[in-house]
């Protein structure tokens, strides 16, 4: 794995507060079996560049590591820290069940 990309960003949904994130992860001689895994999301490894989606993310406002390796080869991971900012919290604050503050 020789480097990983951001790409585009949804943004924080409110309802489960959380966004996705896409990452291209480039690499030659990748294995013949096991998942390309970043962030610990696998997926099936295709060919380089390969584009993957993060999904549920936490929308924290945070700088983002990320990490990226093929199961089936451990010494071959690279973390990049700091690759993209999450969104802020989105989500709504809770409302009384009757409609007014107690």
């Amino acid at each position: 794995i020789s480097s990983v990309l951001s790409g585009a960003q949804t943004p924080c949904a409110p309802a489960s507060n959380t966004y996705t994130q896409q990452i291209t992860v480039f690499y030659s001689n990748a294995p013949g079996s096991g998942t390309l895994d970043v962030n610990g999301q696998s997926f099936a490894i295709t060919s380089s560049p390969q584009i993957v989606t993060l999904t549920n993310l936490p929308a924290d406002g945070n700088s983002v590591n990320v990490t990226a390796v093929f199961s089936d080869d451990a010494g071959c991971t690279l973390t990049s820290a700091g690759l993209f900012n999450a969104p802020a919290s989105c989500s709504a604050p809770c409302a009384p069940d009757n409609g007014t503050w107690d």
